[in-house]
């Protein structure tokens, strides 16, 4: 049990930075401890009988004076429960109950203190993580700044459509938006100011007034054209000198020309570069932004809009309204091999409950799923391509283990480029519709790579590159394999990225107690000797599951499809396994509207 308590004290930040000594004898003064769902680990008015150092499952604190099942936070592995109430000898004032099966690690009060002297990088590590975990929501949660004076610049006609749609859904959401234009089309009321110029010297007087006006309004929007010539510029200037936020309104045709005028000032005026987004909007039928490098370059954000939808919610336009109200959700889709189909399942609920999702990460199978997904390909079109395409040959069918041989051909044969090149073309991820970001690992420095740019299908390859199955991918210094080795769920890149609500997906959270036909019941003289891809499997299982725990502390919600016993190579199986995902995200969907609604109760609404 030692050695047990030993390895699981490791997964924990607790333990981060101590030697393998002080490992083995702070883990020799502790004890495992499993819960099942709804049995309390901390109850409100009383001590806490030890420290929890939560290792697996989920618990939720919830106050004794709130409704029946309303929560105050989520606590996951890499947590820790009831050490602030220990420290301060006060009783709990909330309630912290598990949530499903789950496991801690558990420190009587006498010898945490004394573990607490004797080793104090352990004492600052719990004290680090009381107040990460405590509060580190509370402060990711804060929204980020929300722009009051919002500059829209137009590039051509076609761009003014999309800012009257981002206007509307504001005020849907109850704010009250007054609109500066020089749109001759548009009719000036209460609201609306239409000059020919608002930005010309001549119309600061006019500008002013109506300003003074709008006061108590909680948007003011310049929606004004962008000639690129040096007087304009200079108008501009000022304009840019006191608006919050600007975007850059552009198309496809008209990109190139503006964006190299555009690129000329900012060189001049650096300062505006941090209020600078870009709005592509996308005729049909194109489905993904061009690749003109500077526009990339010198925005902060870029954002993706087509035509609107016949019904229902615009999820392009709610991105840019996310933002616009201090708001970015993120979501985290774990490695898993065929696995990872669950994920198909999570987005289509999260599109069917009007959950619009800002920026994806993805590891593995994770990434292969997360860029076609963010390349704008309709879920039931993915899970209907990777269904056929890697539908198991005959040949295989009847080989023991022949899935995985399958998986070992695609990988030898390099036959994934061309399949993943038919539908994403050589398309690079800062041109997707939904921003994402893939993680593979660099053997030759030993760390984790992140792409957010770059050709989507070479950062799926890398991504996806499983070792012992392909050799390295060697480009530019780096000897690239699969970003499952280090970081299974990669919810600290979306936090890092600004995201302030990170959902994973985790499909790694069990292994089923079955190897190679034996179990823990098996007598030994009946027990059977697994080959080479039976000890590679299954090292990858286990990996994943220790991994994906510490990747899924990051996030604020965790997602776990039951897909123990799904092969790693049944990928012809994802229609199925797509279904397992969707019932997962199903169950847990209440509870993440509720946590979502906390946040923003205009943005996400509870259902009624």
């Amino acid at each position: 049990m030692q050695s047990d308590a030993q390895s699981l004290l490791r997964l924990h930040p607790a333990a981060s930075g101590l030697s393998e000594d002080e490992i083995r004898e702070i883990a020799a003064r502790t004890t495992v401890k499993a819960f099942a769902t709804d049995e309390a680990a901390i109850r409100a008015g009383g001590m806490p009988e030890s420290l929890s150092l939560v290792i697996g499952g989920r618990f939720r604190m919830e106050s004794p004076d709130g409704p029946s099942g309303a929560r105050i936070a989520n606590y996951g592995p890499g947590d820790q429960l009831g050490l602030m109430p220990l420290l301060h000898d006060e009783a709990s004032p909330v309630d912290v109950i598990a949530d499903e099966p789950s496991m801690t690690l558990e420190i009587q009060p006498r010898t945490l203190f004394r573990l607490m002297r004797q080793y104090p990088l352990m004492a600052k590590n719990l004290l680090r993580g009381s107040t990460f975990g405590m509060n580190d929501r509370a402060v990711r949660h804060r929204l980020h700044p929300r722009p009051r004076t919002i500059t829209f610049l137009h590039t051509c006609t076609p761009t003014r459509g999309v800012v009257d749609r981002i206007v509307r859904r504001l005020e849907q959401l109850g704010e009250t938006v007054g609109i500066i234009s020089d749109d001759p089309h548009r009719s000036s009321g209460p609201r609306t100011l239409v000059h020919r110029d608002p930005i010309d010297e001549k119309a600061e007087g006019q500008v002013r007034a109506q300003l003074a006006d709008w006061n108590s309004l909680d948007r003011i929007v310049f929606d004004v054209d962008l000639h690129c010539n040096d007087i304009r510029w200079q108008q501009l200037a000022h304009l840019y000198s006191y608006s919050q936020q600007i975007y850059l309104m552009v198309t496809p045709d008209s990109a190139l020309g503006e964006t190299q005028a555009l690129v000329k000032v900012m060189k001049q005026a650096s300062a505006w570069k941090h209020k600078l987004d870009v709005i592509w909007v996308l005729p049909p039928p194109v489905q993904v932004a061009p690749a003109i490098s500077p526009i990339y370059e010198l925005a902060n954000h870029d954002y993706k809009v087509g035509e609107p939808p016949e019904s229902g919610l615009d999820h392009a336009i709610e991105r840019v309204v996310h933002a616009l109200r201090g708001v970015r959700i993120g979501i985290a889709l774990g490695g898993g091999a065929a696995r990872g189909m669950s994920h198909y399942g999570v987005l289509d609920v999260f599109e069917k409950a009007n959950l619009v999702i800002d920026e994806v990460a993805g590891t593995s199978v994770g990434a292969m799923l997360g860029v076609t997904y963010c390349s704008g390909y309709d879920i039931q079109y993915g899970i209907d391509c990777f269904t056929a395409d890697l539908k198991l040959p005959r040949l295989y069918r009847g080989i023991r283990g022949g899935s995985k041989w399958y998986l070992v051909r695609k990988f030898r044969s390099n036959s994934w480029d061309a399949m993943l090149r038919n539908y994403l073309q050589d398309w690079r991820l800062e041109q997707l519709p939904i921003p994402i970001q893939t993680v593979g690992v660099d053997l030759v420095r030993g760390e984790e790579v992140i792409r957010k740019s770059g050709d989507s299908v070479d950062a799926i390859l890398e991504s996806i590159n499983l070792p012992y199955l392909s050799a390295p991918i060697c480009r530019d210094g780096q000897a690239l394999v699969d970003g499952g080795m280090l970081n299974v769920i990669p919810a600290d890149a979306l936090v890092r990225s600004g995201c302030n609500y990170v959902i994973a997906v985790n499909v790694s959270t069990k292994v089923q107690p079955l190897f190679a036909g034996n179990t823990p019941q098996t007598p030994t003289e009946r027990m059977k000797t697994p080959n080479v891809l039976q000890v590679w499997a299954r090292l990858l299982d286990v990996q994943s599951r220790n991994l994906s725990q510490m990747g899924a502390a990051s996030a604020d919600f965790t997602i776990s499809p039951d897909v123990a016993k799904v092969d790693i190579g049944a990928f012809e199986q994802t229609p199925e396994i797509a279904r397992r995902g969707a019932e997962a995200a199903s169950k847990c969907l209440r509870d993440l509207q509720q946590q979502l609604n906390q946040i923003d109760h205009r943005l996400f609404p509870l259902p009624t």
